[in-house]
């Protein structure tokens, strides 16, 4: 199986989360197939990207490693997999 692995502490949101147990079963379910290492969420800002990958997060023990990669800060779509393999510990060329 896969291993998720967390390289920085994830600050989670304490909002409420309302209206989107469908989306977080789909990506929690994706989580657990060993055939994606990654899930993406993507969608416009402001539709609850972030509250639903918090909520992602709760749903694993701490006996589960999982590695939370902000790409808020990333502007450049070149830059998109140089930082998710950093964060995973790897050194893109």
């Amino acid at each position: 199986g896969k291993e998720l692995m967390v390289m920085a502490p994830v600050r989670l949101q304490s909002s409420t989360f309302v209206g989107r147990s469908e989306d977080l079963e789909r990506v929690v379910a994706a989580l657990g197939r060993d055939s994606a290492a990654l899930v993406t969420i993507a969608g416009r800002g402001g539709v609850g990207k972030t509250a639903l990958a918090h909520q992602v997060v709760r749903t694993f023990d701490e006996a589960t490693p999982v590695t939370w990669v902000s790409l808020a800060g990333v502007t450049d779509v070149e830059m998109v997999v140089p930082a998710i393999a950093t964060a995973v510990g790897l050194h893109p060329e």
